[in-house]
């Protein structure tokens, strides 16, 4: 887990920013993953991929125009309050296979939103600002209806068997 910086969250346009990066970097994540399952020739990921940014970015778009007319304040990348070492709702890059199944992607997307859910609520949870706290629990809520429609995902797509992976023509490594 990483180290909390010396500034917490303790305003609404703080708050925002947060949120706004917290989708913006989800965004990038799946376009970059997209762009990855496109090249490895797997249509099915890469679209599902492409789908994931596209809801990611009109969050941080709904998030940004929420910030028009505030005082945002600046942030360097290491002061942001993540709770772990990436923004949390960006997908584990190093979780990807070329060859991964719609389960697969959906795991990754669920696990994004958990964290986000329980980023949020943690500011929730120690905020002392009346609206800052209640804007974090809008957050976590929304984050909560993401989770749902994920598993409502997951519920369509079980989980591979084990030769998921499997590759009769594998990509050759050269040294």
């Amino acid at each position: 887990m990483k180290k909390q910086s010396e500034q917490p969250i303790s305003t609404v346009a703080d708050l925002l920013l947060h949120a706004y990066t917290i989708e913006r970097e989800a965004s990038d994540r799946y376009l970059l993953l997209g762009d990855q399952m496109s090249a490895h020739n797997n249509p099915v990921i890469a679209d599902l991929f492409y789908r994931l940014a596209t809801i990611e970015g009109r969050h941080a778009d709904e998030i940004k125009s929420r910030m028009q007319g505030m005082a945002i304040p600046e942030r360097k990348p290491w002061t942001f309050q993540w709770l772990t070492p990436e923004s949390p709702e960006a997908a584990d890059i190093t979780e990807a296979h070329y060859l991964m199944k719609p389960y697969h992607a959906l795991k990754l997307a669920l696990m994004g939103e958990e964290q986000a859910h329980r980023f949020f609520s943690a500011v929730a949870e120690h905020s002392r600002d009346p609206e800052l706290r209640r804007l974090a629990e809008e957050f976590a809520g929304e984050e909560l209806s993401h989770i749902e429609m994920v598993e409502k995902l997951l519920a369509e797509h079980p989980e591979p068997g084990p030769d998921w992976d499997y590759d009769a023509d594998p990509p050759a490594v050269v040294d």
